[in-house]
């Protein structure tokens, strides 16, 4: 359970931060 949950946490934590980036790099391509 250890490792599944560790590996659940990192592909989450994975998505959340890409999605964060994402949206960070779309705002400033519309801010330009």
């Amino acid at each position: 359970y250890g490792q599944a949950l560790d590996a659940a946490t990192v592909i989450g934590m994975a998505l959340i931060i890409t999605g964060v980036a994402v949206i960070n790099l779309f705002s400033k391509s519309v801010a330009h």
